[in-house]
């Protein structure tokens, strides 16, 4: 981002940043960085920013949440899943568009984000409920698959059985001539290794130790 305003905004490229960083502090938290470093100043200024946002779409998003002492689970709880739930349920270009657009519109786009926001955890909740129901938990890896799932909770549905039974889990949505998967694991066992090792079964992969 910095390097996209110094090359076209050279003059106010500083200024630039500086009024956007809520918007780089919402990335590093809700994408689960680190919070070390470069990461730690940008959440910390972003958090100073959040209540002053450019984004008329950010403000409102945060509005009768924020309070005196907020800190970063504003990014991870409130704002983040919420953008989320858009690309996970409908389009990312909903989230993008809350972002951007400062006219009186946002509100239409915000109430659609919330019902996203709402439908997505009615559906997480759902199918998490179906995998317990029909795993089987002695087994060393947790496996669920359903053709009803929607591509965008698959990997919130793996985490949670992760959370659950300490094992990895995969879950996946059957599409007939193939499964589309999201895995999650604990420390002790390296989902990209696994992958790699019987890579000849899949048409595509990607990932690292703990998500694939």
């Amino acid at each position: 981002m910095l390097a996209l305003a110094r090359k076209f905004f050279p003059d106010t490229a500083q200024q630039y940043i500086t009024e956007s960083i809520d918007i780089a502090a919402i990335g590093t938290v809700a994408d689960c960085m680190q919070l070390v470093g470069e990461n730690r100043i940008i959440v910390q200024e972003g958090l100073k920013q959040i209540k002053s946002s450019r984004s008329r779409g950010i403000r409102s998003l945060i509005e009768e949440k924020i309070h005196e002492d907020i800190d970063a689970d504003i990014f991870g709880f409130q704002i983040g899943p919420r953008l989320n739930a858009a690309g996970r349920m409908d389009s990312p270009y909903k989230a993008l568009n809350l972002i951007l657009n400062n006219s009186e519109g946002v509100f239409d786009t915000l109430r659609e984000i919330e019902e996203l926001n709402t439908l997505r955890k009615e559906k997480s909740l759902a199918h998490t409920q179906i995998a317990h129901d029909n795993i089987a938990p002695n087994d060393n890896m947790i496996m669920y698959d359903s053709p009803d799932i929607e591509h965008g909770i698959i990997g919130i549905v793996a985490g949670r059985l992760t959370e659950t039974y300490y094992k990895p889990s995969i879950v996946l949505k059957d599409e007939g001539d193939k499964f589309v998967a999201s895995c999650r694991s604990p420390d002790y066992f390296s989902l990209i290794g696994i992958l790699e090792k019987y890579k000849a079964y899949f048409i595509a992969y990607g990932g690292h130790k703990n998500a694939a």
